[in-house]
């Protein structure tokens, strides 16, 4: 099905699907959440993207290869990393490999939003 400009979510773990899910919803902007790197591929072939969260550990392949698989094939979306296994060099992994940004989790929603608005000019909710 193709959406109208939607954020995707690339997200495995079902409680961070939701807590993203719930915060984006307040955009008014469609959401699509795959669980696997496969499913997230499937879907920006499909879709009408305009911002990927990327989760870093997946059960296919991680974050990092994903996005590097993205980049290769031409995808220009802006990519969010997002990850709860914080390592020091993480953050310039996550850039080296094509990411645009890296957000720690859990994810604070004022940060969220600031890094939203930064990549797609969405007045912040309120």
């Amino acid at each position: 099905m193709q959406e109208d400009s939607a954020i995707l979510v690339i997200e495995d773990d079902e409680a961070s699907a939701y807590y993203l899910e719930e915060i984006l919803s307040e955009l008014e902007i469609p959401v699509i959440t795959a669980t696997t790197a496969s499913e997230a591929i499937e879907i920006v072939n499909k879709n009408k993207i305009k911002l990927i969260f990327m989760d870093i550990r997946l059960p296919d392949m991680d974050g990092y290869e994903l996005t590097t698989i993205l980049r290769n094939k031409g995808v220009t979306i802006p990519i969010i990393a997002q990850t709860a296994f914080v390592l020091p060099d993480d953050r310039d992994k996550a850039i080296s490999s094509g990411c645009d940004e890296y957000l720690p989790k859990p994810l604070r929603k004022e940060i969220l939003w600031e890094t939203i608005h930064k990549f797609l000019s969405t007045p912040i909710p309120l």
